[in-house]
């Protein structure tokens, strides 16, 4: 059974060493019955040894031997395909792990520039630093170079037939080059040892010599000449054979690399070989002012790919492509798209590639990893199905959350930091702190560029122009095609009408001018990154919208050179480009492309892992892509608008809700929203916590710790991950859940802590702040066993807000699974997740009690119409058990399949609700193609109605009800378009059928009567 040509819902797995393909495989009969098309697999590459998440890719033309080989791969596939399913694999184009598993980054550590690979790597190898030209900068020392060389932490060793380097965990390769002065330090040894086996010693002799002859990185780097990699690389190989066939040569070459670096006179020996070196071994601080080459964000252990470079894309995707040519893959996640330097251009080829491959089969989808600001579309030429769906994500937060109650709690959110802060404020600031620090490199090499370009662009002095008039000298564009910015006009013109003679040359911008200028228009620019290519001479008119509303708040910042924004904004915005020759444009558009892949990480970093740490009202808004300040005044709407634009435009895009990158899955943000509804409870709930757990707080230097945005973080995250009650609400979790739960929260709070950078930091952790911080945890936890008052209001409030939280959820998983698109679960989100940021969502998923819970919704729904009343009330009385969610989802992907035309047209219709209530509904129709269908006697639906409710506690007499039947719902209708009237329609979710009123109105509380969300199906009679 081949599987679906295009995916109709997939399901997110995170391989690693502790769940292989062959676990997997022993669940795919279960993701069938779930509804399952298409397993997305996290990156099954080739990666570091201890990795857990796979996105350290160090060969990516092997399979992951800790997750499996290529035959289990293939065994995997074969059972997917027995059961119609597909696979869609994550790939990581953007970067590699800089590690010595690697043996691509091991090569250009051994050969520098002369390495094959070395154009693999985004590595600026030009730096003015006489230590650093021609090498790449390595930071992974804990202290300096010389005090490492004075502690003797450096060893050399004879390990895997080489010579190397040892600091702790880091074996570094040698330069070939310096392989002799190691073996010249023994040699004399070596000959006595051997004077009876002189062939031996000729042979080994002979190698040496010719690893003399081989120019030494600096005269390479004078000279501009290569070392002949393969050649040396014969020699190396030999050289090991004969030490290893030799008992008395391996304990040599031991012995050898033991003395070299000892005493004060092997300290100078080291230290001349370290520095003959192609690489600057540093201390990791140095990293944020040094480093010269681009990374995944700040990391310096993942360094970013050149995929700009055809050879590098062909080298890189070879496995990939061959697993597609092998029928063994049907689409791909492509994992961080805005590093690369030219997206689109990658995508294509890709594309191409892809076509060619796969040209006997579908075209495969590719979903790009793009993060959408709230106002910015994917580009339309881009050849991807669309995106991971974190827009989406934050579409339907919103509708989720209480508009009025956010404000009130955001208001008693900053009483109590005591300071009118506002979230585009903490983004400005968490961007500027990372542009200054993590960033700072390559802000330096950027200005540095766009210095050049000024120098270039700069007119000659004045002489022998005193004709001119003031106007045409400043007007007159210079060389490079650049007119002076305005600031700078203005200041011409002014030296000019004041001192009446002829103008002088424009002032000149400093490097610092530039770094601020740079800094400020990235910190406000309103999206990740703009996309100019390297062929254009123009700007598109959605990049020209964004830069000219970056370069609008970079002047409004005050903060930068007015004259320094003006020209980077002639530069960004391609002004005078006509007039430019092909390389000084090429050069503009180099610098460009370099802007651009810093914006990305400017934004994740400073915003998603800083602001979003500082800033925390209510942290359900706090999401990928999101922000956590007042929603949309009418988030519906907004939400019916998108789905019909990704109905016509992306109508197979992913659609999350929870990722392996959310901060909090999709559980934890619906019972947080409920807290939008409760504002004056959360807020007094908080302010007498405070109270309560003053005592287990600590001064440190006159200041509270943990700070109360901390306190505040604390509290939504014990509320957000405490255990659901029972059926009676008041019942305490049991005992023996606590301690984990301390333990996951004392974790995350520390991370949080670090992220949000105001009193500890990932790069300087303040020990005795981060100590106050987790004793606080600990203490009120410990608390429990003498009946704590603050556990109590927790478990409490847990329980009003507990159920209200699932429905929520009920609401989200439903739009998720019917809006145009394609919904993605994460791992084990089937049934209740209540998990925060990784680590902690990767923690093991129980198949074995989710398949068990499968076969009972599975049988109850099945079972006569009576027992299946019964097992809808059931599901509903215990919602906590997480049968409600997994019987939903398994009913909604089965429509999905069972009607895939309907599911996958680009109709959608948004539905009016009226009457009482009518704010506390959403609902829409979804019409296939063709609509309506004809009546040949087809079973396949042609309609579907999706209804569900929104913002519950204040329409139930009990917190714990559902929302059904009457009175909620009372006199509250839903209206449908005259083509869907006079239609008989049947609830999947409960089996019960409906039929509209002549009018085309359907009552809510007959839809809403046994179940709390509705999706129904009709074909024309």
């Amino acid at each position: 059974m081949g599987a679906p040509n295009q995916p109709m819902a997939t399901y997110r797995l995170q391989f690693n060493r502790e769940f292989r393909l062959l676990d997997a495989q022993s669940l795919i009969a279960y993701f069938s019955r779930l509804g399952i098309t298409h397993v997305y697999a996290s990156p099954i590459l080739r990666a570091r040894q201890a990795s857990l998440h796979g996105y350290d890719v160090v060969d990516p033309l092997t399979v992951n031997p800790s997750v499996g080989n290529m035959s289990e791969l293939a065994g995997f596939v074969a059972d997917l395909r027995k059961f119609g399913l597909g696979l869609v694999l994550d790939i990581v184009p953007n970067h590699m792990a800089a590690s010595i598993e690697n043996p691509y980054w091991r090569d250009v550590l051994t050969y520098g520039r002369s390495s094959p690979f070395a154009r693999w790597f985004d590595i600026d190898w030009r730096l003015a630093d006489p230590e650093m030209w021609g090498r790449v900068l390595l930071p992974v020392l804990g202290e300096s170079r010389a005090r490492v060389l004075a502690q003797d932490q450096f060893r050399v060793e004879w390990s895997e037939g080489r010579f190397l380097v040892r600091y702790f965990e880091h074996a570094l390769p040698l330069d070939p080059a310096t392989i002799p002065s190691i073996c010249d330090f023994g040699w004399g040894s070596l000959v006595q040892r051997l004077e009876l086996q002189a062939p031996v010693l000729d042979k080994l002799a002979g190698i040496l010599a010719r690893l003399r002859k081989l120019p030494k990185l600096v005269v390479r780097l004078r000279r501009h000449v290569d070392v002949d990699r393969d050649e040396t690389e014969e020699r190396l190989a030999e050289f090991a054979r004969l030490v290893v066939q030799s008992p008395t040569i391996q304990r040599w070459a031991e012995e050898t690399a033991e003395g070299f670096g000892r005493g004060e006179e092997g300290r100078r020996r080291l230290r001349k070989l370290l520095d003959g070196q192609p690489y600057r071994l540093v201390h990791w601080r140095e990293a944020a002012q040094k480093i010269n080459y681009r990374r995944f964000f700040d990391v310096n252990e993942l360094i970013s790919i050149r995929q700009e470079d055809p050879q590098v894309f062909e080298a890189t995707h070879t496995l990939v492509l061959r697993l597609f040519n092998d029928g063994l893959l049907d689409g791909l996640r492509i994992d961080h798209i805005d590093g690369l330097r030219d997206p689109r251009g990658y995508l294509k080829r890709l594309a191409d590639v892809l076509a060619d491959t796969t040209r006997s089969r579908h075209a495969a989808p590719l979903f790009v990893e793009k993060i959408l600001a709230a106002d910015e579309d994917l580009p339309g030429d881009w050849p991807v199905s669309g995106t991971t769906g974190y827009e989406f994500l934050n579409q339907v937060e919103a509708v989720l959350l209480s508009d009025q109650g956010f404000e009130e709690i955001e208001e008693q959110y900053r009483r109590l930091l005591r300071r009118p802060v506002h979230f585009a404020e903490i983004a400005a600031w968490g961007k500027r702190r990372v542009l200054r620090n993590d960033l700072s490199p390559q802000i330096g090499r950027l200005a540095d560029a766009l210095l050049q370009l000024w120098d270039s662009g700069r007119p000659p002095p004045a002489a022998g122009r005193a004709e001119e008039t003031p106007a045409t000298a400043a007007a007159e564009a210079p060389p490079g095609g650049l007119a002076p910015p305005a600031a700078l006009q203005a200041q011409t013109l002014d030296l000019v009408r004041d001192a009446a003679v002829v103008p002088a040359p424009l002032p000149a911008l400093t490097k610092h001018d530039l770094v601020e200028a740079i800094v400020e228009l990235m910190v406000a620019l309103p999206v990740y990154r703009t996309y100019v290519e390297s062929n254009q001479s123009t700007i598109g008119d959605a990049d020209r919208r964004h830069l000219e509303a970056a370069l609008q708040g970079a002047r409004r910042s005050g903060r930068a050179v007015p004259a320094a924004i003006d020209f980077l904004g002639q530069v960004l915005l391609l002004e005078g480009a006509s007039r430019l020759s092909a390389h000084e444009l090429n050069r503009r558009v180099n610098f460009i492309q370099r802007f651009q892949q810093l914006t990305g990480p400017a934004a994740a970093k400073g915003i998603e892992d800083t602001a979003f740490y500082a800033y925390v009202p209510l942290v359900s808004l706090n999401e990928v892509g999101g922000e956590p300040h007042l929603p949309s005044p009418d988030p519906a709407q907004a939400l019916h608008r998108a789905n019909g634009l990704r109905a016509t435009n992306w109508p197979r895009t992913m659609l999350c809700v929870t990722t392996h990158d959310t901060k909090r899955t999709a559980d934890v943000r619906a019972r947080l929203d409920v807290l939008s509804e409760l504002p004056k409870l959360w807020t007094g709930m908080v302010t007498r916590w405070r109270r309560l757990n003053h005592e287990h707080g600590r001064t440190i230097a006159g200041k509270r710790a943990p700070d109360a945005n901390a306190e505040y973080l604390f509290y939504q995250t014990v509320v957000g991950l405490w255990p659901a009650p029972g059926p009676r609400q008041s019942e305490a979790p049991p005992a023996a859940v606590l301690p984990e739960l301390r333990e996951r929260i004392e974790e995350y709070m520390l991370k949080a802590a670090r992220e949000a950078k105001t009193h500890t930091s990932w790069t300087s952790p303040n020990q005795t702040y981060e100590d106050a911080l987790v004793a606080f945890v600990r203490s009120l936890f410990l608390s429990a066993d003498s009946g704590s008052p603050f556990l109590s209001d927790v478990q409490h409030l847990v329980a009003r807000i507990a159920r209200p939280g699932f429905w929520n959820s009920l609401s989200r998983t439903l739009i998720q699974l019917t809006a145009p698109g394609t919904p993605d679960l994460y791992q084990g989100d089937e049934l209740w997740n209540f998990a925060l940021v990784d680590p902690d969502n990767r923690r093991p998923v129980d198949y074995e009690r989710r398949r068990q819970l499968l076969d009972e919704v599975i049988t109850g729904f099945e079972a006569p119409d009576e027992v299946r009343r019964e097992f809808l009330q059931s599901l509903v009385e215990h919602p906590e058990d997480g049968r409600i969610k997994l019987h939903l989802i398994r009913c909604a992907l089965a429509a999905r399949r069972d009607h895939p035309q309907l599911f996958a047209a680009n109709e959608y219709i948004a539905l009016e609700a009226d009457g009482p209530a009518q704010g506390h509904v959403l609902a829409y129709a979804r019409m296939a193609s063709g609509f309506p269908a004809s009546t040949d006697g087809g079973s396949s639906a042609d309609a579907a109605l999706v209804l569900v409710p929104r913002l519950t506690t204040t329409l139930v007499a009990n917190p714990g009800d559902a929302p059904l039947g009457e009175p909620v719902w009372s006199g509250t209708e839903i209206r449908l378009p005259e083509p869907l009237w006079n239609r008989r329609w049947t609830c999947v979710l409960t089996g019960a059928p409906s039929a509209a009123e002549g009018d085309g109105t359907l009552a809510v509380s007959q839809l809403l009567r046994s179940f709390p969300a509705a999706l129904l199906v009709s074909r024309q009679r």
